[in-house]
């Protein structure tokens, strides 16, 4: 019966593990990623701007219209390719950071536009990794319910002939 019990109690504990995980809240994900998303387009965007500056100042026409964003820029892209974006325009004013000293875009600057254009970047899939983790709980608390009812009748076929003489009353209640 120790067998019955150990194995219940294990499948029980696993079975509140899967109810944790198909309670994930995926707007969470989704509110964080969006945050750090909106953060790494503000940094960007500013240093761009001032970029600009510097390139309509040198006659660079390319440089000029890749510096040529607004926050609004953004909105209506998808958030790997406005990662990408902000990429390029990262890669760019690295290269140039030297001139861009004088338009006071510095290493702090890039430095804080690396780290966050970074975050979202882990987050990408996140939604959908969360949404795929409460799928596969969800089909595991029927397994695991099972188990549990497999468990609980053979504990019950244990018990049951244990105590049905000695506390009949209880049994009858149990049975209830």
């Amino acid at each position: 019966m120790v067998t019955e019990i150990t194995g219940f109690t294990t499948s029980y504990d696993d079975l509140q593990i899967e109810i944790g995980k198909q309670g994930l809240k995926i707007s969470v994900v989704v509110v964080t990623k969006d945050t750090t998303l909106e953060t790494a387009i503000k940094l960007t965007v500013k240093a761009a701007r001032k970029a600009r500056a510097w390139a309509k100042n040198t006659g660079n026409a390319t440089l000029e219209a890749l510096f040529d964003v607004q926050v609004s820029t953004f909105g209506e892209m998808t958030q790997s390719v406005v990662i990408n974006l902000l990429t390029t325009i990262r890669t760019v004013l690295n290269t140039n950071i030297g001139s861009l000293t004088a338009y006071k875009v510095v290493d702090a600057d890039f430095t804080a536009i690396t780290t966050a254009i970074g975050l979202p970047s882990i987050d990408i899939g996140t939604s959908k990794q969360a949404i795929n983790t409460r799928a596969v709980a969800t089909g595991q608390i029927d397994v695991l319910i099972d188990e549990c009812d497999a468990y609980m009748e053979i504990i019950e076929d244990l018990l049951v002939p244990e105590y049905e003489d000695t506390h009949a009353e209880m049994v009858a209640e149990y049975h209830l």
